[in-house]
């Protein structure tokens, strides 16, 4: 039985342009992450990396740096910023969400996850945290590093 992947291709290669056949792709890669590089030359591919950038960044980008996430076997499984005021409305709130994407993580992360404070109706963003993983083990020890910064509030 043929499937409608092979369907579609033979389709679009040979219906949709009559070069189709010889043009080939070797990568595609967004003009996005293009752009980053050329204007981010020194971005951090590790864990490694970022912790030697974040010793050169200036003051004001280094107290957004609130702590790594570690995980059980004590390894950095992830990394938390927040902004100093908006961690103490995160500290002091009464209602919290969170949310974690996985489109806009920045290379060598799998996923920036968010937390919010909820003032009003409206929500705030508290702290990012950037995560190589999914796992409920990560977001465990994710939520046991904000409570730990937090002495024990959150």
């Amino acid at each position: 039985m043929t499937s409608i992947y092979t369907i579609l291709f033979f389709f679009f290669k040979f219906r949709y342009h009559p070069n189709a056949a010889d043009v080939k792709f070797k990568n595609i890669r967004p003009a996005m992450q293009t752009r980053r590089d050329g204007v981010y030359p020194r971005r951090p591919q590790n864990h490694d990396d970022l912790e030697g950038l974040l010793n050169d960044a200036n003051e004001t980008f280094r107290s957004n740096y609130r702590g790594p996430v570690k995980d059980a076997q004590n390894n950095n499984i992830g990394m938390i910023f927040a902004n100093p005021r908006l961690w103490l409305v995160l500290q002091a709130a009464m209602m919290i969400a969170f949310d974690g994407t996985f489109w806009v993580a920045p290379t060598g992360w799998y996923q920036l996850f968010n937390v919010f404070f909820v003032v009003e109706n409206h929500f705030f963003v508290g702290a990012c945290i950037l995560l190589d993983g999914k796992s409920t083990d990560d977001y465990r020890s994710m939520w046991n590093a904000m409570n730990d910064l937090m002495d024990n509030q959150f």
